[in-house]
């Protein structure tokens, strides 16, 4: 139903491209920092100041804290996920544990 690849990886910042089926939903992974949805292709419903929008192709949302609410494919969709985390924050600790730091 969904795959996932890291494309780029520098300090706290992360580009993933992520593909879903239709219907598939995903859960925020990170609690902090700030991130950007990009979609490739498809549509995506996502809630973000309480409201649910759907976006599509070209289009770009911008979250000044990461996103807390699942994100749900309305039909099979590629997107584009920024995220970066302050030091210390989301995947930082796990990089850590991991030696990556």
């Amino acid at each position: 139903q969904r795959s996932a690849k890291t494309l780029a990886k520098a300090g706290g910042l992360r580009g993933t491209l992520v593909h879903l089926d239709a219907n598939a939903t995903i859960q925020p992974e990170a609690s902090n920092g700030a991130s950007t949805i990009q979609v490739i292709e498809g549509r995506l419903r996502m809630q973000t100041g309480g409201a649910i929008h759907e976006i599509g192709p070209g289009e770009l949302v911008v979250l000044e804290q990461n996103l807390h609410a699942p994100i749900q494919a309305a039909e099979r969709s590629s997107f584009l996920v920024t995220v970066a985390w302050p030091e210390g924050a989301g995947a930082w600790q796990q990089e850590k544990a991991a030696g990556h730091h």
